[in-house]
């Protein structure tokens, strides 16, 4: 359903991975902070009392996205909220996203959908190519 556009300089792994979905953390803030491995991305899926919550973490390595990548993401994101929007999916809620270039999370995802969107994320985040030092 969700079909974004790359921007010129952003790579995308194209991998069929599973994301991880997390549960048993209050907050997204419990989970970033139980990050053992320090050299790569973490991407998950995080099912909360609210809905589901589609997170990318960065900021506890050396690197960050590229512009492009983050960019790449962002507008996805906005496309994926306006479409929510126009559907009057979670209508009268707060469904927004953060996106930087160590960290971003989309909340409030449809669950059908949110495989498809974490699989993308992944693919951006994880490809080494997209990091910036």
């Amino acid at each position: 359903m969700f079909q974004p556009n790359l921007l010129e300089g952003c790579n995308t792994l194209n991998s069929f991975q599973t994301v991880s979905k997390v549960d048993g953390f209050d907050e997204w803030f419990d989970f970033r902070n139980s990050v053992k491995d320090k050299t790569v991305p973490v991407v998950f899926i995080l099912e909360l009392d609210d809905g589901i919550a589609i997170h990318y973490l960065m900021d506890h390595m050396s690197y960050s996205l590229s512009d492009s990548a983050h960019m790449t993401i962002k507008k996805y994101f906005m496309d994926i909220c306006k479409h929510y929007d126009d559907i009057g999916f979670l209508k009268g809620t707060n469904n927004g996203y953060y996106c930087y270039s160590t960290w971003g999370v989309i909340d409030r995802v449809h669950p059908d959908d949110a495989d498809k969107i974490g699989l993308f994320i992944y693919d951006i985040v994880m490809d080494i190519r997209n990091w910036w030092r």
